[in-house]
């Protein structure tokens, strides 16, 4: 399901169009990715690893 909040603090006026593609690209891999899994890794007490190169693919582990 697509992000539905609302801005309350115009955060999102702040970034800068870079941003928001960072931003939009790393809420689509957790729709996508994460949220299909993550009720499954927390219950079996698993932290799904297997997501780690994906998070480096999108910068989210470091330059």
């Amino acid at each position: 399901m697509p992000f539905q909040g609302l801005d309350f603090y115009k955060v999102d006026d702040l970034f800068s169009q870079e941003e928001r593609i960072v931003r939009d690209a790393v809420r689509r891999f957790v729709d996508e990715r994460v949220v299909p899994i993550i009720e499954d890794c927390f219950n079996k007490h698993r932290f799904p690893k297997e997501l780690i190169p994906e998070l480096a693919e999108l910068g989210c582990l470091g330059p």
